[in-house]
């Protein structure tokens, strides 16, 4: 089935709807980060949903569509001089009631996991390259259209907008198995950081990757 692919304007409550549930299913329910939420698997979707609505509100968010079907696929940018939760609004769609939620503990941990996110960035990126780049905060393909190129189709539109602008893409992933994907893809990998999870002794491995696009001389 062909493919397209779109930035969503306006979502409508359906599309966010929809974009969760891909999301949610791409990873097949299951979330490095469940501890972190108190182990409460009720606050899977609204994290995913708060995390959408970040994008929505203070970036891109990108759908992958197939024709009969809809929305198969979901991906999360960051453009030059945006972020993650940097704005009071991103917050307050989601994300401050997920934190109102969970124990302090939690709370702790998420203060403690974004600030290693950032200073990490800062190290490997360079000082201030993150927030001159465009950043993939998320991307998922539903589990039954994954291994059929829809992710990389969904990545692809993204770095096309990275590459006109001679911007680099940036993006962070915890565990091993997406680490051979971007490698093949031609992102240089950072890594692994240590991260240090709220309910256990052991750490998950946190990687880094950057892809540069340079044009005209000019390299970001």
């Amino acid at each position: 089935m062909v493919a397209t692919v779109r930035c969503i304007s306006n979502p409508t409550d359906k599309e966010i709807d929809t974009c969760t549930d891909v999301i949610y299913e791409a990873f097949g329910g299951r979330f490095s980060f469940l501890s972190e939420l108190g182990n409460d698997k009720a606050l899977l979707k609204p994290y995913i949903r708060a995390r959408l609505m970040a994008g929505f509100i203070g970036g891109e968010v990108h759908v992958l569509e197939l024709p009969d079907v809809g929305i198969v696929g979901a991906a999360t940018w960051f453009g030059p001089g945006q972020g993650f939760l940097l704005t009071t609004e991103q917050r307050a769609a989601g994300w401050d009631d997920i934190m109102s939620k969970v124990g302090e503990p939690c709370r702790q941990w998420w203060d403690y996991g974004l600030r290693l996110l950032s200073e990490s960035q800062e190290k490997y990126y360079g000082a201030g390259v993150h927030l001159d780049s465009y950043h993939l905060q998320m991307l998922g393909i539903h589990s039954q259209y994954q291994k059929k190129g829809y992710g990389t189709a969904l990545l692809d539109f993204g770095e096309l907008r990275a590459a006109a602008d001679s911007r680099s893409v940036v993006l962070e992933t915890t565990g091993n198995s997406a680490v051979p994907f971007y490698k093949a893809l031609g992102y240089t990998v950072f890594g692994p950081d240590e991260i240090e999870m709220l309910d256990s002794q052991e750490t998950v491995p946190g990687y880094w990757f950057q892809k540069k696009f340079v044009k005209d001389g000019v390299d970001h």
